[in-house]
């Protein structure tokens, strides 16, 4: 998309003209960023290591079919047993 070497806000604005749910690893991001009132939800990882991802897909998905405008919701990616 054009978008690399963009930074958050930036990055963000751009996003929410394209996606109604933006994903990342960057745990910083919704305290560094004002989300709330944003028309893009955030989904963020606690991880970004691959198989962590992969084993929290079901997981990922429920929130970002459960996501709302604004919202910024947080999702584990750790194994449960």
């Amino acid at each position: 998309m054009g978008w690399a070497g963009k930074k958050n806000g930036e990055l963000i604005a751009l996003a929410e003209k394209e996606f109604d749910v933006f994903v990342t690893a960057d745990k910083r991001l919704p305290s560094q960023q004002k989300i709330p009132g944003r028309e893009i939800a955030v989904i963020v990882l606690d991880s970004n290591r691959r198989m962590d991802v992969l084993g929290a897909i079901a997981r990922i998905s429920d929130a970002v079919q459960a996501a709302v405008a604004g919202d910024v919701v947080a999702v584990s990616t750790a194994n449960k047993r």
